[in-house]
C-alpha cells in the first residue's frame, strides 16, 4: 500500500494490508479488503481508516473496498468502528469491521481448528502476560503443548512456532533455558 501512503509528519501513517479477493459466484468482480492491525491507542484512528478508504477507491478506481481493524492492544475501551461528519446539511458515515483480541474466548480459541485461531490465542496470552516473564513461559508452554496436538501441517507448525517463539519473547536468557528444558520433556516434539 506504499502508493497510497498518507503523507505526514507522524511516522505511523501506513496500512498494513492490502489484498484482492475474487468472489465465489465466478462473475469476475473483485474485492478490496483492508486489513489494519491496531497495536495502541490512536486518537485519530477512524479518520485515518477514512482517508485509507478514499485513497484506496482513488487508486483502483472502485467502491469494492471492505476495512477490518483487528485491535491487538490493552485497552479495553478503545475499538473505534466508525467516522462521522456532518457540516450544513452533507453528512458522512463511514464504519468498518473490528476485531478486538481481548474479547475473544480463550477456550474457543484452544478448540477451534483455525490456524489463526492459534494465533490470535498467542497474542491474547502475550497481552495477559506483559512483561511478566513467568506468565510468558507458562503461557509459551501452554501454547507449545496445545501446538504438538493441533493436526497442522508440518510447516505450518514450524511456522506458528516460530511465531510463538518470537512473540512470546523472554528478557531474560534463564526463562529461554527453562523453556527449552520444558520442549525436551514434551513427547511427540518434532
Amino acid at each position: 500500500l506504499n502508493k497510497i501512503k498518507i503523507k505526514s509528519k507522524s511516522k505511523n501513517r501506513r496500512s498494513d494490508k492490502l489484498v484482492k479477493v475474487y468472489l465465489k459466484n465466478g462473475d469476475g468482480q473483485y474485492l478490496l479488503v483492508h486489513a489494519e492491525i491496531q497495536g495502541y491507542f490512536e486518537e485519530n484512528f477512524a479518520d485515518r481508516m477514512l482517508t485509507y478508504y478514499y485513497r484506496i477507491s482513488d487508486l483502483h478506481q472502485t467502491r469494492n473496498i471492505t476495512a477490518i481493524s483487528v485491535y491487538t492492544e490493552n485497552d479495553k475501551n478503545f475499538k473505534p468502528n466508525c467516522i462521522e461528519y456532518v457540516n450544513f446539511g452533507t453528512r458522512i458515515l463511514y464504519e468498518f469491521n473490528t476485531y478486538k483480541v481481548l474479547e475473544q474466548k480463550k477456550q474457543a480459541l484452544k478448540e477451534s481448528d483455525n490456524i489463526f485461531a492459534f494465533v490470535v490465542l498467542a497474542v491474547l496470552y502475550s497481552l495477559k502476560a506483559k512483561n511478566d516473564q513467568q506468565k510468558k513461559l507458562e503461557f509459551k508452554i501452554s501454547l507449545t503443548k496445545l501446538l504438538a496436538k493441533k493436526n497442522y501441517e508440518e510447516k505450518e507448525i514450524e511456522e506458528l512456532f516460530e511465531f510463538i517463539n518470537l512473540f512470546l519473547s523472554f528478557k531474560n536468557q534463564k526463562y529461554d533455558n527453562l523453556f527449552y528444558e520444558e520442549l525436551e520433556k514434551m513427547p511427540k516434539t518434532k
